[in-house]
């Protein structure tokens, strides 16, 4: 892990989707892929007469898994979030200015399944802030950055912010 006093401060921070879970789901796709051709494959051999019907399921199944893999390599490159001097673009809005953005911070909910008979609770992460009267929440679980690493570039952004209206503050008093 990264120590937050070491993290690189650049223009512009660019959130993107864990490669590792993007990974992860691709690879799982890919069993079905395999899976399937090992079961035309069968078909093919034991039954050609009604390939056509028993194929309908494999074949349908494959296509499937090829959209979702390539869906899942789109979705893994894709910027989610972009924080800079100026604010936070998310990929549904447009830069919200820092001037409109009060209370970011890191928020956590724990769930728990009431059927279950064990005590799993899971916890998620948010990114939260109010913008212009309006709650915004952005789960972080799945994104190439921790939370805390999240937090910590939040408060160097806002400050940072921060200082630039004050020159111009003063730069207009005097």
């Amino acid at each position: 892990m990264n120590n937050l006093n070491s993290l690189e401060i650049q223009e512009e921070l660019q959130i993107k989707n864990s490669k590792s879970i993007s990974v992860v789901t691709s690879l799982s796709y890919l069993i079905f892929i395999i899976v399937c051709i090992f079961f035309l494959n069968l078909l093919l051999k034991n039954q050609p007469e009604s390939l056509t019907t028993f194929a309908i399921m494999p074949i349908g199944t494959i296509l499937f898994s090829l959209i979702m893999i390539f869906l899942e390599i789109r979705k893994m490159n894709s910027i989610v979030i972009q924080i800079n001097k100026k604010g936070i673009q998310t990929y549904k809005r447009a830069l919200m200015n820092w001037d409109d953005i009060e209370n970011e911070k890191i928020i956590s909910r724990t769930f728990t399944a009431k059927e279950s008979k064990h005590d799993f609770k899971n916890e998620i992460n948010y990114l939260f802030f109010n913008f212009r009267d309006e709650r915004i929440e952005i789960k972080i679980d799945d994104l190439d950055i921790t939370d805390s690493e999240l937090n910590h570039y939040l408060k160097i952004y806002r400050e940072s912010f921060n200082q630039r209206q004050q020159n111009i503050s003063n730069y207009k008093v005097h």
